[in-house]
């Protein structure tokens, strides 16, 4: 990959963002990479999108994933991408091979921040102003609720 590849893609993001400014929360949870695939996953807030990324191909393109995509996270055993969507309380949950949705799991109110445990095939979803972290069981898609504090 050449160094114009990221300011390429950095450009086209901001071209994009840039037709309609909101103000937003941006997290660090707001990217992931996938090495083996050379995919990067952005979520667009905004605009209730999700960008993908292929720098070996020099492509950018989005996805409508749903209302308020907070945080994007995925497992690069399985390939599978997560994306919190906080307006609906949602986990979108895509194969990274198509990139399309493959289900859409309540997990709480306002699902924020996620982690992947790959080695059990778990992610660990957080809601704002909650108490409560759910937890999915992705061979199965069932979600156990644990009570923190």
């Amino acid at each position: 990959m050449t160094r114009a590849a990221p300011l390429l893609f950095f450009l086209i993001l901001s071209s994009a963002a840039a037709q309609d400014p909101a103000g937003t929360l941006i997290s660090s949870h707001s990217v992931a990479f996938n090495p083996r695939t050379g995919k990067t996953y952005v979520v667009d807030a905004p605009h209730g999108k999700l960008w993908i990324l292929n720098a070996a191909l020099k492509t950018a393109k989005s996805i409508d994933i749903g209302k308020g995509p907070a945080a994007v996270a995925l497992n690069t055993k399985t390939g599978a991408v997560y994306v919190t969507l906080s307006g609906e309380g949602h986990l979108a949950c895509l194969d990274g091979k198509t990139d399309a949705v493959t289900a859409r799991l309540e997990v709480g109110p306002h699902p924020y921040a996620l982690a992947i445990d790959e080695n059990a095939n778990r992610i660990y979803v957080t809601n704002t102003f909650s108490d409560i972290v759910a937890v999915v069981h992705a061979a199965t898609n069932s979600i156990d609720r644990l009570r923190l504090g």
